[in-house]
């Protein structure tokens, strides 16, 4: 878990990440919203730091509302909801990207490109949403895809099986995730924890 070890010693907090790039011109950089609507051409050439930061924004700004009622009652809370709802969201985002990629070839890069932007969201610890990306490379409609995966690099074919480790598909065996939450925490990082949806 190489590149695990080397996130522990390197992540940046949500809240000092998004500090850095409060004055952003959204003209130049699109909004969370916006990039689940942008096409594969566009997608490919959209910075992965960028887009990380942006679905960053977007987790936090629910994130940091909820309260101590919101986890008691986590089944009635509109907060919970929102949280669920951008999750559904990314991981149905991440499928129709890469299903929508019109060649192996291409859809092998969509992938490549997804791994990239899961390495910096938790880079700026958004557990959350790096894990409803790999949930979506897990699932049996991208796993399928026989002819994209061995398109892959051989580095990012590792980092998808590092990734595999950590957010693995039966949610029974999430050591190593509640391992990196536990040392985040010990290390007193502010952190988005994954939120443990139902992903099927």
């Amino acid at each position: 878990m190489k590149f695990i070890k080397r996130l522990i010693r390197k992540e940046r907090s949500p809240e000092e990440e998004l500090d850095k790039v409060k004055f952003w011109a959204p003209e130049v950089e699109p909004k969370a919203d916006k990039l689940f609507n942008q096409n594969v051409s566009k997608f490919l050439m959209q910075d992965v730091v960028k887009t990380a930061r942006h679905i960053t924004q977007a987790s936090w700004d629910i994130f940091k509302k909820i309260e101590d009622e919101d986890i008691i009652e986590w089944r009635k809370s509109e907060t919970f909801k929102e949280m669920h709802q951008l999750y559904a969201k990314i991981n149905i985002w991440t499928i129709d990207m890469i299903l929508s990629g019109k060649t192996s070839k291409v859809r092998s890069k969509i992938i490549q490109h997804f791994l990239k932007i899961s390495q910096k969201l938790l880079k700026f610890c958004n557990i959350n949403a790096a894990h409803a990306i790999i949930s979506a490379l897990q699932t049996e409609a991208i796993q399928r895809l026989f002819d994209s995966w061995p398109k892959m690099s051989k580095k990012k074919q590792e980092l998808f099986f590092e990734f595999d480790a950590l957010f693995p598909d039966h949610e029974e065996n999430l050591v190593l995730m509640n391992q990196l939450m536990e040392d985040l925490q010990a290390n007193g990082r502010t952190f988005i924890p994954y939120m443990a949806f139902n992903k099927r």
